[in-house]
């Protein structure tokens, strides 16, 4: 029993110094090298997962993130979109499907994935992009956030058309008389966020959170894709 200790120890100690002498300092382009992991859905049967998969190029100065799938026993990994553009997937209510966001034209919107063919379809086209977006348990509403004039309400195309007169016009200047006037580098501008609601089969939008105010939380959050239970 002795000597099966001492060699126990014997080797956890040459381990030990083993591990000591690889160390060495975490640098950046080690950070760069980790991939983060969020959005976790798990299908309706509990037998796959779906999840987003983030990485970076420190040479290039970008950064993407994609969409992935694999059985819930963490075996057979796969990747389901490699544009580096889509992320916050979620299940359909039937298990045959993903719902994610894209932003690969160039607003972020509300795709669908047929996980049988990989067949995608565009489920939303507002042309002021879409944020924190919430799906209604029947699939048939989708409930987002997104920055509006007050007095358009969820007219996209007529706030598009206003944000573009006032970037070619002469005089570029932001005024504003009341906070919050600025999130990040981002200026409102008059601009306010509301919540928007969209119906799927009429394909119509409706403001739901109408006035001079703007909405700072919502049912889910961040850039989070939700279906409501």
């Amino acid at each position: 029993y002795m000597n099966k200790r001492l060699m126990f120890s014997a080797a956890l100690v040459i381990a030990l110094l083993s591990a000591n002498a690889q160390k060495r300092a975490f640098t950046i382009e080690d950070l760069y090298r980790v991939k983060g992991v969020s959005s976790v859905s798990l299908s309706p049967d509990g037998k796959t997962v779906c999840y987003t998969a983030s990485s970076s190029d420190l040479k290039n100065q970008k950064s993407g993130s994609d969409i992935y799938i694999m059985n819930a026993d963490g075996s057979h990994a796969k990747a389901l979109t490699e544009d580096g553009k889509s992320s916050s997937a979620v299940w359909s209510k039937d298990g045959k499907s993903i719902f994610f966001t894209n932003y690969e034209k160039g607003t972020a919107q509300i795709f669908r994935m047929d996980l049988t063919t990989c067949e995608t379809e565009q489920v939303t086209d507002y042309e002021l992009g879409i944020g924190s977006p919430v799906i209604s348990p029947d699939e048939r509403y989708i409930a987002f956030t997104a920055e509006v004039y007050p007095d358009l309400g969820a007219d996209a195309k007529a706030i598009k058309a206003r944000m573009e007169k006032k970037e070619q016009g002469p005089v570029q200047a932001h005024i504003a008389d009341k906070l919050l006037y600025r999130h990040w580098t981002s200026y409102n501008d008059g601009r306010c966020n509301h919540l928007i609601l969209f119906d799927t089969q009429t394909k119509t939008y409706k403001d739901l959170t109408p006035g001079n105010y703007s909405l700072i939380f919502v049912v889910g959050g961040g850039n989070h894709l939700s279906i409501l239970s």
